[in-house]
């Protein structure tokens, strides 16, 4: 990648640095769309199969970007009915009983269960909530095919040991990403300076 090109990806980053900060918080009210925004974001960030700008940002700096995600691995409930959630995703700092992995690990680790009308649960990757929720609600580009499957993703919400959350799982999962996204945004382009 030549200096030009990597000047041209930090002005890119910068842009979506002050649009997730933006679209943020509003993403906290349970009627805004702006989640929708923040997947677009993600998805051009972490998993566009061409170009995942902060993931090639991070590379062609000689960086690794870490996260902090739970020391538990959801497959193993995969199959059985389930009740509860739990409200930790992600974090850019250590957290009570997590484990540091790189972002690649987070982006194909199994971040959420949804189970199904039987009851039976399915995980789901941080990579396919991101670029399900972007192409589905046709932000990225409009996916009819599976639309279907992802409605009743969309009412879930979360029970942990805090209580009920008063916003869904996928728009809390995705706001967890993209607060993660800006701190690791801002490490690369600090690192720039």
């Amino acid at each position: 990648m030549t200096s030009s090109e990597l000047t041209e990806i930090e002005r890119v980053l910068r842009n979506y640095q002050e649009w997730i900060f933006e679209d943020y918080e509003k993403a906290k009210d349970k009627h805004s769309s702006a989640y929708l925004k923040l997947a677009g974001y993600l998805r051009i960030l972490l998993v566009d199969p061409k170009l995942p700008v902060l993931l090639r940002c991070a590379k062609e700096r000689g960086k690794t970007l870490y996260a902090y995600v739970p020391d538990f691995d959801l497959r193993q409930l995969e199959g059985k009915a389930i009740c509860g959630w739990s409200g930790f995703v992600i974090s850019w700092t250590p957290e009570k009983d997590a484990k540091r992995v790189t972002i690649e690990e987070f982006l194909d680790r199994a971040i959420c269960l949804y189970s199904d009308e039987k009851g039976l649960a399915r995980t789901y990757t941080a990579k396919q909530l991101i670029k399900g929720t972007a192409n589905w609600e046709g932000v990225a580009h409009l996916d009819l095919k599976r639309r279907k499957a992802f409605e009743p993703m969309k009412l879930m919400s979360i029970v942990d040991d805090r209580g009920r959350s008063n916003s869904q799982e996928i728009k809390h999962a995705l706001r967890a990403i993209a607060a993660w996204t800006h701190n690791a945004t801002g490490y690369l382009l600090d690192d720039a300076s």
